[in-house]
Formats: structure tokens, sequence, C-alpha cells
């Protein structure tokens, strides 16, 4: 049974692709680490929305947060396709 803790196979994807680049680049994978955000963080068009964050001397500090636009690794389904189909009454 699969656990759903990450919304779905492709967001998963482009994380472990983060994790690879991360490590690779030189970061300590124990100060690396993925964030799930909250329900009242996420931007309002996201089903599933993740930071990755590195341990530093100032704490965990968010190093990919996908242009922070999108506030970090986000689901965001076909809400645009839905929106511009909407209201285009296609």
């Amino acid at each position: 049974m699969k656990s759903k803790l990450i919304d779905n196979e492709t967001l998963a994807y482009f994380m472990c692709r983060t994790y690879l680049f991360l490590t690779k680049a030189g970061i300590n994978p124990n100060n690396l680490r993925f964030r799930q955000h909250l329900n009242n963080e996420m931007a309002h068009y996201a089903k599933d929305c993740w930071d990755a964050e590195i341990e530093t001397s100032y704490g965990w500090v968010e190093c990919v947060g996908m242009l922070k636009l999108l506030k970090g690794h986000a689901d965001r389904a076909a809400f645009d396709l839905c929106a511009h189909s909407k209201e285009s009454k296609i």
C-alpha cells in the first residue's frame, strides 16, 4: 500500500532530482531535509508543497522553493488549465 505522503509521483520525482543535485553540489545529506507545507502555508492552487532546507549556522534555511513564486515544490495539478478553460468557455 502506498502511503501518499507526497501527493503524486511527478512531484516525488522532482524532489528526488533536487536531492541528487544538492548532494552532488556538496550539501551533506545529514544537513538536508524536505519540509512539507502546512495547509495554511500552501498557495491556493497547490495540493501539496515542499521546501528543500539546509541546516546552517543560522538554523534550517530554505534553499529550494521553485522560484519562490510557486511556494516550494508545488503540485499545481491542472489549476492553470482549468482556470483558462473556465474563463474561455472551452
